[in-house]
């Protein structure tokens, strides 16, 4: 089966060398116009910007921003972008200049994924499928760079909650396998269960409820092999937290 070849040209090349230094993340956003950030404008620079191009005319528009942005998604609104700037979330008017905090104090991946996934949800809601693939596609970058092993489980089986959600079945079959690798992965026996229990009520609120029994049953292994009991009582008593919001499930779907 011969190989497809695809010929790529230059599309657009800043004159400003400040935007050269990490551009990232160029996303549709009507016609003939695309937006990017600039992530930080030098090695030593404090800011960034969000920037529109016009792809016919390749003339771009550059808006300073207060901070480093690492990401920047259109609205509905064409004047308004979603932004994850430094540590918050918000949405930047561009012509009024005017800033709204959705969300502040994020300062981890498990934060930037959650926050995500809000968005991705509200793209779905808009009925922008476009919009809410791109969004996933950097949560799970994000998730999966995570450097707390526990965290990068249980950032991933957000994302398969969130597939769930939107009715994207398969990938979110597939995001909890995934999350469920990452955390028979972890290297300490106390982390591992507590990921266990996690990903379980995830796939319990999923209704993949004989999924998330089967967590649930690794991670009840793994406490009862703690020889720390001041460790192993909070472990179980949430393990049977969690079994008990399955059962309620499963009475509450019952005709």
């Amino acid at each position: 089966m011969p190989v497809p070849v695809c010929d790529a040209e230059l599309l657009f090349r800043p004159e400003d060398q400040r935007l050269r230094y990490l551009p990232e993340g160029p996303c549709a956003c009507g016609r003939n116009r695309l937006s990017w950030v600039a992530i930080q404008h030098g090695p030593a620079a404090k800011f960034g910007s969000l920037n529109v191009l016009d792809t016919r005319t390749r003339t771009n528009q550059t808006i300073d921003l207060a901070g480093r942005p690492g990401f920047a998604f259109p609205t509905r609104l064409p004047t308004t972008w979603v932004i994850g700037l430094e540590r918050q979330l918000g949405l930047l008017n561009v012509q009024t200049d005017s800033w709204t905090v959705l969300v502040d104090g994020i300062d981890d991946p498990a934060g930037k994924v959650t926050s995500l996934t809000a968005i991705a949800f509200y793209y779905h809601k808009m009925q922008m499928a476009d919009e809410v693939t791109q969004v996933l596609e950097s949560a799970g970058q994000i998730a999966r760079e995570a450097e707390n092993p526990r965290q990068r489980a249980n950032s991933v089986a957000r994302i398969a909650m969130t597939l769930n959600r939107i009715q994207r079945v398969d990938e979110s079959v597939a995001m909890f396998d995934e999350s469920l690798k990452l955390a028979s992965q972890i290297p300490t026996e106390e982390s591992k269960a507590y990921a266990l229990v996690d990903i379980a009520r995830q796939l319990g609120d999923a209704g993949r409820s004989s999924s998330a029994r089967e967590a649930l049953l690794l991670a009840e292994e793994l406490a009862n092999g703690l020889s720390d009991r001041s460790q192993q009582k909070p472990l179980m008593d949430k393990i049977r937290l969690i079994h008990s919001r399955l059962r309620s499930i499963r009475v509450n779907a019952s005709p």
